[in-house]
């Protein structure tokens, strides 16, 4: 009885989990007609399949009647016809619904990659899932998520939707022909008459429902072992993508081989797992294999009686064994098939787990309390900073302007919260109160972060101008620049699309990271670390560009070596709040760097 229970409400999460996956996607709503249309189309194939499977076990048995002697050849022919013409039915329908499923499943994976995607973007859930409080972040690999789970969910659901509504119908047109070749048994039990009306679907239900007793046992056993393989293998591709992301200070820290036993560890409990379940698809194909020869053994065994008194012939014997067979299948489908369940049941807890994460930063933003006011000057009025699990915020920062039109160096010991008042003025950092005044066009403001960033497979006029891409008359602009940061070198090379992160050298990048945010022309320009792998010649030329380039443009700057003659304000971070000092006069500046009409100019 427990075991029972547990197989209805295993069936019934799972509807669950395959439901809150699918069930938008097939609301009735006219736009969702097209899936609909494939949807009905499997189902009316699958019955035309129930349908064509009496009729040529119908047609069969017909031929299987007719030997005897004294046949004619054109009888034979025209029974033998009518059959194959019902087996070449089944094929067409066969075809057809291949045909079909292989559409839903494209349909699926366009629509449902270009929904999570969106929701993972849209809603910066794809840097704001870094930000979630600890005890509320779950391992999901969104790489693998995107280039694999969700590809393989969809063959796997319409696969098994198709599969199971195949199955169901079969066990209908099971019963419903061993109904028709069955006659009433009667057995005396303790002188006391028993009679049987339909032993035939009787028989094939008591079968198939003690057989998937002991299949389903296995069954339990490979979904759990499943799932934690599968979250053994995602904690193997994170580690992965660790060491790649990592590889330089990994080689240079010597940890080669502390990596080498973190991936053999992980890789050992995934061989355990695949080991147990080596030993379950064995057991499961045993069972399996002798459920066939044991099943035509019941056929025949239920089949004695009417055998014995001629009301059945061997065509009859035939299409019971094939009736019977698709009533047992309907009751062990879900052991027969446990492998793509539970692959089923994880890829759903992994669709579960994007959309959890996916509303959680999204209620995390919208409790963010920041007001912004549009104007052409940055002022921070009540701003408290908070970490993601601490209600008490770690930067306090009461009334605050920066100075217009000039470079503004902003210092502090690390973890002071630097990074973090950049990012919560680009509102990617929730966990703020307060007011901020920022310029009246969001595209007015750019942020440079710390790491350049380069799009996958450009080119680097295109990594220049990303967002957008690059427009020829664009060009002579940027090799303009290039040329003026000592780039030229990469000028003939620059129209090829690949991986640039991995060609240029770190002083390369973010000499092309100032070029870029030249090209947006911003009049506010958070830098974070801008010229931290530039030499001092390097670093000379990229803050005489910024200033001849940008001369209207209010400049807020990260840098821990501002030494240099490029900043008109230092402000400290002291005791959770900013402090601001001028550096030198802004006349001895602009000797140093370019003439002053520059500054002035529009």
């Amino acid at each position: 009885m427990f075991l029972l229970r547990k197989i209805v409400n295993d069936n019934i999460a799972l509807f669950k989990s395959v439901y809150k996956v699918y069930g938008p996607t097939f609301e009735f709503k006219k736009e969702n007609r097209w899936q609909w249309f494939l949807l009905a189309s499997i189902i009316l194939l699958n019955i035309a399949q129930a349908v064509l499977l009496v009729v040529t076990n119908t047609f069969l048995t017909s031929i299987f009647g007719i030997l005897t002697p004294g046949i004619t050849l054109g009888i034979f022919a025209k029974a033998a016809f009518q059959y194959m013409f019902a087996v070449g039915a089944v094929a067409v329908s066969s075809v057809a619904n291949v045909f079909v499923n292989g559409k839903l499943i494209q349909f699926l994976d366009e629509h449902l990659s270009q929904e999570y995607v969106k929701k993972w973007l849209n809603t910066n859930a794809f840097i704001g899932l870094n930000y979630i409080p600890p005890e509320k972040q779950k391992l999901l690999n969104t790489a693998v998520f995107f280039s694999h789970d969700i590809q393989k969910s969809n063959a796997l659901a319409v696969k098994s939707f198709d599969n199971l509504v195949s199955t169901f119908l079969q066990f209908l047109a099971g019963l419903y022909g061993l109904w028709q070749l069955s006659s009433p048994l009667t057995v005396t039990l303790l002188s006391t008459a028993i009679t049987i009306p339909a032993i035939f679907p009787v028989g094939a239900i008591t079968y198939a429902f003690l057989y998937c007793l002991i299949i389903s046992r296995i069954d339990f056993k490979m979904r759990d072992t499943t799932r934690h393989k599968k979250e053994t293998m995602n904690q193997l591709a994170a580690h992965s993508n660790h060491v790649d992301r990592n590889a330089e200070g990994i080689a240079l820290l010597r940890g080669n081989q502390r990596e080498n036993d973190n991936f053999l560890s992980i890789i050992k409990r995934a061989g355990n797992y695949q080991a147990i379940l080596n030993r379950l698809q064995s057991a499961l194909s045993w069972f399996t294999i002798f459920n066939e020869h044991l099943q035509s053994l019941a056929v025949i065994v239920l089949s004695i009686p009417q055998l014995i008194t001629k009301q059945l012939n061997q065509g009859n014997i035939f299409s019971i064994s094939n009736y019977f067979g698709k009533v047992v299948k309907f009751f062990t489908w879900q052991g027969e098939h446990c492998e793509d369940i539970s692959n089923l049941t994880v890829l759903g807890d992994k669709f579960q787990l994007m959309s959890e994460q996916t509303a959680t930063w999204d209620a995390i933003q919208k409790q963010s309390n920041l007001k912004i006011t549009k104007k052409d000057r940055l002022i921070l009025n009540e701003l408290l900073i908070k970490k993601p699990n601490n209600k008490d915020p770690f930067l306090k920062i009461k009334d605050f302007e920066f100075n217009h039109a000039k470079v503004t160096l902003l210092q502090g010991p690390s973890g002071v919260g630097k990074s973090s008042l950049f990012r919560a003025l680009a509102r990617l950092w929730p966990y703020v109160e307060g007011s901020v005044t920022l310029p009246n066009d969001e595209r007015e403001t750019y942020f440079m972060p710390q790491r350049v960033f380069f799009p996958n497979m450009a080119s680097l006029y295109d990594a220049i101008t990303y967002p957008h891409h690059c427009g020829k008359r664009n060009i002579v602009k940027i090799k303009s620049l290039m040329e003026k940061f000592e780039l030229s070198h990469l000028i003939a090379n620059a129209e090829l699309s690949k991986d640039w992160s991995k060609t240029l050298s770190g002083g390369e990048q973010q000499k092309i990271a100032l070029i870029r945010a030249i090209c947006h022309k911003p009049k506010l320009l958070f830098m974070d670390e801008p010229f931290a792998s530039m030499d001092a010649k390097s670093k000379e030329v990229s803050e005489k560009n910024l200033l001849s380039l940008l001369p209207n443009t209010t400049i807020i700057c990260i840098d821990h070596q501002g030494d240099s003659q490029f900043y008109d304000y230092l402000v400290t971070f002291n005791n959770q709040r900013l402090t601001q000092k001028p550096l030198k006069a802004l006349s001895e500046k602009k000797t140093n760097h370019v003439d002053q009409k520059i500054r002035r100019s529009v």
